[in-house]
């Protein structure tokens, strides 16, 4: 099924706030509420994925590496959240350790590495010996900057408008209507977050890995 665009979303948004022409909410104006409410759904969701295909290319003994901030040639700039998994470039996926792991659970070799984050970096444990591409499966915070198809998966489209009429209220001051509005979205988020897409969201902490460390 098609998605919306820009142009309908606004359209919407303007249909319930019964301004179908700009008097006290200009195009410009709702266009940034849809920016923000795409960025909302994203960032409360994790429902925009991406494979960082020009990953990470290691150094020699360097175990930590800079958290992925473009893709594609050319770079494109992405803004990640969150990292899922990390392959090899022979489709080898690495395993995931805890922070408080490094330096404890690795042997030699690239596909013995684990991986870990901090701080929005990237960690290697054991540090590499030698130079190979790693491909990150990313989430990420989407923008819509432009005219166009909303910037989300088809499934998450609808939350947009809810968005644009919360903020239109807010605008006029309207705070009962702005508060209704702004229930009915969250609780649409907490139903997908809960329903529709579990399996895509980060784990708390990923178990089972045991610390093969020597040192006590």
């Amino acid at each position: 099924m098609p998605g919306l665009t820009r142009t309908a979303v606004r359209t919407r948004i303007r249909e319930m706030l019964a301004e179908p022409t700009a008097r006290h909410f200009t195009d410009c104006a709702i266009n940034t509420w849809i920016d923000d409410g795409v960025r909302d759904v994203s960032i409360k969701t994790f429902c925009d994925t991406k494979i960082v295909i020009t990953g990470i290319t290691t150094t020699t003994t360097s175990a930590n590496y800079s958290w992925p901030t473009t893709m594609g040639t050319p770079a494109t700039p992405i803004a990640t959240l969150g990292i899922k998994t990390i392959l090899t470039s022979t489709g080898i996926s690495l395993l995931y350790a805890t922070p408080d792991q490094l330096g404890r659970v690795a042997v030699a070799g690239a596909q013995n590495m684990k991986w870990t984050s901090w701080n929005e970096q990237v960690y290697l444990s054991h540090a590499p010996t030698a130079i190979v591409t790693l491909i990150p499966f990313v989430w990420v915070e989407s923008r819509q900057t432009a005219a166009g198809s909303i910037k989300l998966p088809n499934a998450y489209h609808h939350l947009v408008p809810l968005y644009g009429i919360f903020m239109g209220h807010m605008k006029r001051l309207e705070l009962e209507a702005a508060q209704f509005v702004f229930g009915i979205y969250q609780q649409e988020l907490d139903r997908i977050v809960s329903i529709i897409n579990p399996t895509y969201l980060p784990t708390p902490m990923k178990e089972g890995l045991k610390d093969q460390g020597e040192t006590p």
